[in-house]
């Protein structure tokens, strides 16, 4: 993936892009299942659209945590984290970063992506910034420092993802 840079100053920065091949309406319907669990009650906090990411047996999302776990095993990483979002019509997610030393990485799965219901936006003040459209099934790997948001959801249904952070195996 290339990186449109606004300045001169050279950074470098990895954001991977992988595409996984599950039955995204059976994971989509899993993570509405559990949208009690909400992470935070406060609007404002950049988890208030989080909710806890339950796997139960032989569940969609028990074969996408196997999944994306032998996935990121093979790349050195182990998952630390996981949840899932679920934005409404008209939510968005303020911008903010993961914890983390600079070897930690994030990522975001796209279970739902309605046309119009937001995107995800990179940035570092002036120096940097780039919007990432989603795609379901896509897969996106990022370091956990680099902050973003998701820009407000102008579908009329609701966009699922999952998210987590990974750190490098010792």
């Amino acid at each position: 993936m290339s990186l449109e840079f606004i300045t001169d100053i050279p950074i470098e920065i990895d954001i991977k892009l992988f595409h996984l091949d599950l039955n995204y309406q059976k994971l989509s319907n899993e993570v509405l299942s559990q949208k009690q669990t909400r992470l935070s009650n406060t609007p404002i906090n950049s988890s208030f659209e989080d909710t806890e990411f339950i796997t139960p047996p032989n569940s969609e999302s028990e074969k996408f945590l196997n999944t994306i776990s032998e996935f990121f095993y093979t790349k050195n990483h182990r998952i630390t984290e996981i949840w899932s979002h679920i934005h409404q019509p008209l939510e968005s997610t303020n911008t903010h970063i993961h914890s983390g030393s600079l070897f930690n990485k994030s990522f975001v799965f796209y279970a739902k992506v309605p046309k119009n219901s937001g995107k995800l936006v990179f940035t570092l003040e002036k120096i940097y910034y780039k919007t990432i459209p989603p795609v379901n099934g896509n897969l996106l790997l990022f370091p956990s420092w680099l902050p973003h948001y998701v820009t407000k959801n102008l579908s009329n249904d609701i966009r699922i993802s999952i998210s987590g952070n990974v750190v490098p195996l010792e």
